[in-house]
């Protein structure tokens, strides 16, 4: 599973390079990400634990997405398609991808550290470095702290983040 890991890392290095770079991703990587996920979190809690995961969590995107249609659209008095200017699709994708692979509260968990991780790392970028941002990647922030958090695996024989409470138990 060690070579399995590593491709996730590239994966995730190139998803992160990708869209701090181009502001965009390429599309193949969102479903190789997917299926090396998808093994490793069968391998690690049964694939029918896996599948209920990815389901609720799906459910989980799918309220969130919702939620913005619903909020932007009330906004701006008309129908909105937040696809177009408000969130892009990679990073729909990667949540996708990232539903997968964790147990649902930890992947609330991941979800609300990463926004809020993306947020300060906004901040910094825009306030003390003064560099002027049109579009956050947030796809490329979140895969990078994805990147971190597979790091932390490799180096731990226990830490799993698709079970159940290492999430919370390494935060």
């Amino acid at each position: 599973m060690l070579i399995l890991r590593m491709i996730v890392l590239l994966v995730l290095a190139a998803m992160s390079y990708q869209d701090a770079r181009y502001r965009g991703i390429v599309w193949w990587l969102f479903p190789l990400l997917f299926i090396m996920l998808s093994i490793l979190s069968a391998r690690d809690i049964g694939m029918y634990s896996t599948v209920c995961n990815f389901a609720l969590n799906g459910l989980f995107i799918v309220v969130q997405v919702l939620f913005l249609a619903f909020y932007f659209s009330i906004r701006r008095k008309k129908i909105t398609n937040i696809f177009n200017g408000y969130l892009g699709l990679g990073d729909f994708l990667l949540l996708v991808s990232l539903a997968v692979y964790f147990p649902v509260l930890s992947f609330v968990g991941f979800y609300v550290l990463s926004l809020l991780a993306v947020i300060c790392i906004t901040l910094i970028v825009t306030l003390i470095l003064k560099i002027r941002i049109k579009k956050i990647p947030l796809a490329g922030y979140q895969a990078a702290l994805f990147f971190v958090l597979v790091l932390v695996e490799l180096s731990s024989e226990t830490i799993r983040f698709s079970r159940d409470l290492s999430f919370f138990t390494f935060f």
